[in-house]
């Protein structure tokens, strides 16, 4: 996403899970889901009750959807989270921040897929993905 000013963020058992930063630039919700899973049909649920273009984004891979608590006390325009949860809508109605759950599968693979890259460049070691997607 080319986020700026990352810093820790998504804090489970005392320990920060995810990152928080700001876009180079202003992007709608539709511009996000594209970049990030090619359509907005592809996440499982959107919850847009932020304002119109987002600039600063917390996100948590796999499922963390209390977190959306602590990116709305933080200011975030977004959340990006695998995992939706029914007991945070009102939650986040009420605070004024977009949502994206783009389910488990897709925000866990962006890790599997970068450490992969990683291993490749760091010591040249080939690797394969096997990938299964489940859609959830």
């Amino acid at each position: 996403m080319g986020l700026r000013d990352v810093q820790p963020f998504g804090e489970y058992r005392g320990i920060h899970i995810g990152w928080m930063g700001s876009l180079p630039e202003e992007k709608t919700l539709e511009e996000i889901e594209a970049l990030l899973f090619d359509s907005r049909d592809s996440s499982l649920a959107v919850l847009p009750f932020g304002p119109s273009t987002v600039r600063t984004v917390g996100v948590v891979s796999g499922g963390l959807p209390k977190a959306a608590a602590e990116a709305a006390a933080r200011g975030l325009d977004l959340f990006i989270t695998g995992d939706s949860s029914h007991e945070i809508y009102h939650e986040c109605l009420e605070a004024g921040i977009n949502v994206v759950f783009g389910g488990h599968y897709q925000t866990e693979t962006w890790g599997v897929k970068a450490v992969r890259e990683h291993v490749k460049s760091w010591k040249g070691i080939s690797t394969t993905l096997i990938d299964v997607p489940t859609g959830l």
